[in-house]
């Protein structure tokens, strides 16, 4: 898909479409930051699948008045551990609960790569 068929796509006045792009879309980081301020909670949510998602935009991500985007970004392998911990004490449960998870399995993972 060519850059300005993208760029249509995350204009594109229906959230669902914007949401499919923002999940799988070869994005730029400026598309991406874009997206992570779209007026759309389910745009914002599909953003952390993304394979292009860098470290800024989750840090967008976990600011977000949604707590679904917040727990979106909980629940992404682009996810660090650094990331994690900031919502480790998110005011939400499910936040907070898929944050400290998630973190577990990593540190496993880590733990089990040493040997």
């Amino acid at each position: 898909m060519s850059a300005e068929e993208l760029e249509k796509l995350v204009k594109d006045p229906d959230e669902e479409v914007r949401a499919k792009v923002a999940a799988d879309g070869n994005l730029s980081i400026g598309q991406l930051r874009q997206l992570a301020q779209d007026e759309s909670a389910l745009v914002r949510c599909a953003i952390p699948v993304n394979e292009n998602v860098t470290p800024e935009v989750l840090m967008l991500l976990i600011e977000d008045k949604e707590w679904e985007a917040r727990w979106a970004v909980a629940n992404s392998q682009n996810a660090s551990i650094e990331i994690l911990r900031k919502l480790v004490n998110d005011e939400v449960e499910p936040v907070r609960t898929s944050a400290q998870e998630h973190i577990n399995y990593l540190s496993k993972q880590k733990r089990g790569n040493r040997f």
